[in-house]
């Protein structure tokens, strides 16, 4: 188990960009993680990992979900000022695990109020300039 930071990463790169995504009011990660049989009293959900292996065929898109996840006894409470209170204790670091669920991308989705993602070529570009 080393040190790594969480970033996105696929075989090529030819494409980078950022996601933002805002909680859902009626339902969340916790909601999948109880699903899918992850013991909630112990595991808090900080985060996802999704994956989409390569897409030759248009109607057979495999997703792999991946929670993220911190072991409370390790940390102390899953609320997010305990979470970042260990966080500054430790000088910055945070002990996680991933845990692999059956869930597809549409799902997954559905657990977001609103969820964004952009993307762009590679470039080594230091500022976008929209024109429209």
């Amino acid at each position: 188990m080393g040190n790594e930071q969480l970033q996105a990463g696929v075989q090529y790169g030819d494409y980078h960009g950022t996601v933002a995504a805002d909680h859902h009011d009626k339902r969340g990660l916790w909601d999948l993680a109880e699903k899918y049989g992850i013991d909630t009293e112990r595991y808090s959900v900080i985060g996802a990992d999704i994956f989409l292996g390569e897409t030759m065929e248009m109607d057979n898109i495999h997703s792999q979900v991946r929670l993220i996840l911190v072991d409370m006894h390790e940390v102390g409470q899953g609320d997010f000022d305990s979470i970042q209170k260990y966080i500054d204790e430790q000088g910055g670091s945070l002990p996680y695990k991933r845990i692999l669920i059956d869930a597809s991308l549409e799902e997954f989705l559905i657990h977001f109020k609103r969820f964004n993602i952009v993307l762009t070529g590679n470039y080594r570009v230091r500022e976008f300039k929209n024109t429209d």
